[in-house]
């Protein structure tokens, strides 16, 4: 392989040769059963919670476009009795704490699952259902549409069993292979 990468090099073409190379290795690994664990990672965290890390923090930072049909939590707020505008006005802020720290949970998660640190995937993957389950009623108590935020809950639950399939395939990764072997 050096020998043919120094042919490239003289030549003019290693760029073309790292590609093929490249290209190459990311076709054998569906082969491998550590290329489709890797690849399967990379899926569920590119594919499925830095989606949705974003589309939490988009919600805290956008005035809520998900969660309030035609309006804005502002025009929520306003729209309400004026002896609770005050009440919802403090409310407001800790609801986008709670969707800020959804979304960085989200993105930790990805980020811990391609670093296969799964005690730590564990304890990001608690404090990330204990704050959906705390948005939740203070969501209810501020009249928002419950659609979007009843999606994201079953898409955490989705997440957390395929983080758990993907902890145990990571744990029989790891194993050595029993196939060929005796007992004394």
């Amino acid at each position: 392989m050096q020998a043919e990468l120094e042919v490239a090099i003289e030549v003019g073409g290693a760029l073309r040769f790292a590609l093929g190379c490249f290209l190459a290795t990311v076709l054998r690994l569906p082969v491998h059963a550590e290329g489709r664990f890797t690849l399967t990672a990379h899926v569920l965290a590119l594919g499925l919670m830095v989606p949705l890390a974003a589309l939490q923090i988009g919600c805290a930072v956008l005035d809520f476009p998900f969660f309030v049909p035609d309006a804005g939590v502002i025009d929520l707020i306003a729209q309400q009795n004026p002896l609770t505008v005050s009440a919802y006005r403090m409310v407001v802020p800790s609801l986008i704490g709670l969707l800020l720290v959804l979304g960085v949970g989200h993105l930790r998660m990805a980020w811990l699952i391609l670093e296969r640190d799964w005690p730590r995937v564990v304890k990001t993957a608690s404090l990330t259902l204990a704050a959906t389950v705390t948005v939740l009623p203070v969501m209810v108590l501020l009249y928002l549409d419950l659609t979007q935020l009843m999606l994201q809950s079953a898409i955490l639950i989705v997440e957390l069993v395929i983080l758990q399939a993907m902890a145990r395939w990571h744990s029989e990764l790891s194993e050595p292979d029993m196939v060929g072997e005796t007992a004394d």
